[in-house]
């Protein structure tokens, strides 16, 4: 999970977790998440869209991509993005998470 907010960040690593997941690995920002994409391969993914300082995860987005790892993204801006490519078909939750929307959209991209 990537989310620059820890408050907002240790929430949705609660309710992952009680979502059935074992391990939760939150990480800050691209540096860290993309790190640790180096070493593991995650089930699945969440991903904060905006990271700050006009940053987002896009990035890491395409990494998980070219791994095959299941990844939806989360947004304050809800449907205001507007993603291309490759990523135009990725679901975008908009924050604040309605925790039974979060729990189908993982089901749905976990199938």
């Amino acid at each position: 999970m990537v989310e620059d907010n820890f408050v907002i960040g240790s929430d949705l690593k609660s309710d992952v977790a009680a979502l059935g997941f074992s391990t939760v690995d939150l990480f800050p920002g691209e540096e860290s998440a993309m790190a640790f994409l180096e070493k593991e391969r995650p089930d699945v993914a969440v991903l904060d869209y905006s990271l700050g300082h006009g940053l987002t995860s896009e990035r890491i987005a395409l990494r998980l991509l070219d791994m095959g790892v299941p990844f939806l993204f989360v947004s304050g801006h809800g449907d205001r993005i507007e993603l291309d490519g490759q990523l135009k078909f990725v679901p975008i939750l908009t924050k604040p998470l309605v925790w039974t929307d979060l729990e189908a959209a993982l089901a749905k991209i976990m199938t």
